[in-house]
């Protein structure tokens, strides 16, 4: 996998980038295996992890709830010479925050054994937002996403699918409703020109 510049904008980076910046987020996370881990594993692996924490800090209706009252978070795998890890962004109600952080992040080296993370608050100032964002999509010639709402758990009462990730992007929109068997698995984002 080839890591851009900063300087480098892609279409890809750039409508990554936009996903981002549309991404009602409170901090930034890094997931990491270091192990040989495949896609499917990995995400299954967050998926567990995010279960477990959603159960624990929301109740076992905690699926029922609005996303803007749970954890949700917006992924993007990166590997090159490294194990495959995540980088993205996350959104954790404040009044949750303290139980998160001894709970969930905690929890990560349970489901990963030899993981670790990185939470920290997502920066305010513009500069500080793209600095982050062009890090996190450094790898851009990946073509996965991987939200919350894919994760098994969530269901929309009426439909029995998961929530659409739904980010506008420039003539492009990313969102792929996911059965709910199939809510474990990352949306690939992909169209004739490779943006």
């Amino acid at each position: 996998m080839t890591h851009l510049h900063s300087s480098v904008q892609t279409p890809m980076r750039i409508a990554l980038k936009q996903m981002l910046a549309n991404f009602d987020a409170t901090h930034i996370l890094t997931l990491a295996f270091h192990e040989q881990i495949n896609m499917t594993r990995a995400t299954a692996k967050i998926a567990r992890w995010h279960n477990h924490a959603m159960h624990r800090l929301f109740g076992r209706r905690c699926f029922q709830l609005p996303s803007n009252q749970t954890i949700e978070f917006l992924l993007l795998p990166e590997a090159g010479n490294a194990n495959l890890h995540f980088h993205g962004l996350i959104r954790v109600p404040p009044s949750h925050l303290a139980r998160f952080e001894n709970y969930a992040l905690p929890h990560w080296k349970r489901i990963a054994q030899k993981g670790t993370h990185d939470f920290q608050p997502i920066r305010q100032t513009d500069d500080e937002r793209d600095q982050w964002f062009n890090y996190i999509t450094k790898s851009t010639l990946a073509e996965t996403v991987f939200h919350s709402s894919m994760v098994h758990g969530y269901q929309e009462p009426s439909l029995s699918i998961a929530p659409a990730v739904d980010y506008q992007i420039p003539n492009r929109i990313l969102t792929k409703p996911v059965s709910a068997k199939a809510l474990h698995e990352p949306v690939l984002i992909s169209t004739e020109n490779g943006i």
